[in-house]
């Protein structure tokens, strides 16, 4: 009788707690999106699979899509396109420009997108070309390189428990190269029947909160660990080693590889795509920042398009020129097949022929600009001094500079004087600037430094400004400048580089101006 007395108080609880809501169904649902704003969208769809209030609640990351001459990704590309609820959440389009390599550009002076008869019997036979041998060591040998510093834990997640690097040393070639083999042909396919095209023409009309578009070419980033995850990166198989493809042309490969801008797009295939798709297609107005980016692989987009006025820097002035077009990075090369090595100094003497200035003068409403070369920072690494730099005003003219709030110059030749010259006209909207590798012919960092502390008054501006980078490299100490009442110093250490923080102090301790001066060691 007690039992059955006991039982039937007990039952009313346990059916109030089994009707109970789950504690984490209370979380605003606000909460659980910043939440998942945090996870990749295969966590998320684990989590999905948790319960019927996740698979409601947690929504997949769809704010970017990636693009390229790859079947697959203009697969998933078309799918979120035509998705009703997905294609509303993408704002930002990245275009990968890097193309699988079916030939050495630097021993065999040539690029093929296509698959060769000689590759094809190589790759049946299980034997691969000593150029994929090489570049695919030489990307192995970076792996360990990385995996020895602080960049070891970004790998943890993709190498497997029982990896080790007498694995990938003796790699099984029979496995993957058939399957390289099949990248070559559907990377031949794509570019021949120009899907993509397509696609990113359907995307710019089936995404209405779209506003940036990124191009790079360094999406593959580093064996195993690429910069971004693409759906045609996430169907490697484990372990899949290829030769990374880096795009554009770089300072280290064969400049004879390319053409001119006249005849050809070669090289540079996903900038062309872009530029045309929204100068011509009048739903490419709601992008309002375009980011050609390289991601300091020391390459860009060859400075010889602003020669003359091609079809495709008419096209980029038309965009620039575009009510509410507020954000450019532009990383540009000065290697180009016109080039002798005696002429390399002058290749920048386009930047200052007034095509670049005429441009961005008709960017009006331009808020963020990034103008960034391949010039190289370390002396003697494939640095040219130009006969004479480009003045900065002859590429960056006042009506656009008048607005803008955020600017980086990166690895420019410029003097000392004319840099002052040219930050001392900035307006007083400035919040960043960033001036990062610069190469100097006439004067140094530190004396700019000087001017700037000395002669600007930028402490006692009325608007804050909130963040100024400088990177350099240094070839002697900065202690006796640095140690003086104005200046506080921080130091930290990062792989081979280290660090020393600025933070230049005025009357007002709301105004603050932050220098990271950055040198190689040894």
């Amino acid at each position: 009788m007690a039992h059955a007395k006991m039982d039937s108080q007990l039952t009313p609880q346990l059916a109030a707690s089994s009707t109970a809501r789950p504690i984490h169904s209370a979380l605003p649902i606000e909460v659980l999106h910043l939440i998942c704003g945090h996870l990749p969208n295969s966590d998320i769809k684990n989590l999905r699979l948790t319960s019927s209030f996740f698979a409601t609640a947690a929504r997949l990351d769809f704010r970017r899509v990636f693009l390229s001459a790859n079947s697959r990704n203009i697969e998933v590309f078309l799918a979120v396109a035509n998705h009703d609820v997905f294609r509303t959440q993408v704002v930002e389009i990245i275009y990968d420009d890097a193309l699988l390599p079916a030939t050495d550009t630097l021993w065999h002076g040539g690029m093929w997108i296509g698959p060769s008869k000689l590759l094809e019997d190589q790759c049946a036979k299980g034997l691969p070309p000593r150029w994929i041998r090489q570049a695919c060591r030489n990307d192995l040998e970076a792996l360990i390189e990385a995996s020895e510093d602080e960049r070891r834990h970004r790998l943890e997640d993709y190498l497997s428990q029982d990896f080790t690097w007498q694995k990938l040393r003796t790699y099984n070639w029979e496995m993957t190269l058939p399957y390289y083999f099949q990248l070559l042909r559907d990377q031949e396919a794509v570019l021949d029947n120009e899907s993509y095209v397509k696609a990113l023409r359907f995307g710019l009309a089936q995404f209405p909160a779209l506003r940036k578009i990124t191009v790079t070419a360094a999406t593959h980033g580093r064996l195993f660990n690429p910069l971004y995850r693409t759906p045609m990166i996430r169907q490697f198989p484990r372990l899949f080693q290829y030769p990374i493809p880096h795009g554009w042309l770089r300072r280290c490969e064969d400049v004879r590889t390319y053409h001119n801008w006249t005849t050809s797009k070669e090289g540079w295939n996903g900038f062309c795509t872009v530029i045309e798709a929204l100068a011509e297609n009048l739903d490419g107005r709601r992008v309002t920042e375009l980011s050609i980016d390289a991601h300091l692989e020391w390459s860009g987009i060859d400075v010889s398009f602003l020669e003359t006025e091609t079809k495709i820097f008419k096209q980029l002035e038309t965009l620039l020129a575009r009510k509410d077009f507020t954000s450019l990075k532009l990383d540009l090369s000065g290697l180009s097949n016109e080039y002798s090595e005696a002429e390399i100094p002058d290749r920048w003497g386009h930047m200052s022929n007034g095509l670049l200035r005429r441009a961005l003068s008709s960017a009006r409403d331009l808020r963020h600009l990034s103008l960034s070369t391949s010039e190289g920072w370390a002396p003697g690494f494939g640095t040219h001094p130009p006969t004479n730099p480009v003045p900065l005003r002859s590429m960056i003219p006042k009506d656009c500079s008048a607005r803008l709030q955020h600017l980086t110059l990166r690895c420019l030749w410029v003097e000392e004087s004319d840099l002052v010259s040219f930050l001392n006209e900035l307006p007083e909207e400035l919040e960043t600037l960033e001036l990062s590798y610069l190469n100097f012919s006439q004067g140094s960092y530190l004396g700019t430094l000087e001017k700037i502390r000395d002669g600007m008054g930028w402490q006692n501006r009325e608007r804050k400004i909130r963040s100024t980078l400088v990177f350099m490299e240094l070839r002697h100490p900065l202690r006796q400048f640095l140690e003086n009442q104005y200046v506080l110093m921080r130091r930290y250490m990062h792989s081979s580089m280290r660090t020393e923080q600025i933070l230049s102090r005025g009357n007002n301790q709301n105004q603050t101006l932050h220098f990271a001066i950055c040198w190689r060691t040894g």
